[in-house]
């Protein structure tokens, strides 16, 4: 029996999808090199009528099979743009399933630490926006500013880590 696929090994299949045969399908001169596979559809030939914003394509162009039979797009819709966000949402979402428990034991263990006392991790964050709040932790202590960093740290580790590469 085989076994079941994890949660992220399926997003990171629907990611690969999304990026290396839908976006070629779409617009094959806008797909990235990442993406772009050895047997990029070329494009279809200009026709009169209605056509996709930013595609270059007909509503019915064939090579928009691939999202379902008798797909239309909607006219005015970037599909390559919204393909593109589809692929970063599918990306934040593998690495919520990935790091969120850990990031949130390490958020309520530097909270327990600062505050001094116990608590589930909305009810620590509470009291630290209420000591903040009532001016009993100056928000320019260094441990405020080190438990800050860190938990910033970790939401763009999740939400967009290029953003940290690109800081180091």
């Amino acid at each position: 029996m085989a076994s079941k696929p994890l949660a992220t090994e399926l997003l990171d299949v629907v990611r690969e999808f999304l990026g290396r045969d839908l976006l070629a399908a779409i617009s094959p001169e806008r797909a990235e090199a990442p993406f772009l596979g050895a047997e990029a559809h070329p494009p279809s030939p200009r026709e009169p009528g209605p056509r996709i914003s930013g595609l270059g394509l007909q509503a019915s162009d064939p090579r928009l099979q691939v999202l379902g039979p008798g797909f239309q797009a909607p006219r005015g819709i970037d599909l390559w743009f919204q393909c593109k966000i589809a692929i970063n949402l599918l990306g934040i979402a593998g690495r919520e399933l990935e790091l969120r428990q850990q990031f949130e034991t390490a958020e309520r263990l530097r909270l327990i630490d600062l505050l001094g006392k116990s608590g589930s991790l909305d009810s620590l964050n509470r009291e630290l926006c209420q000591l903040i709040r009532n001016g009993a932790l100056r928000d320019d202590s260094p441990e405020l500013i080190r438990h800050l960093r860190a938990s910033l740290t970790e939401a763009l580790r999740i939400n967009n880590p290029k953003w940290l590469d690109d800081a180091q």
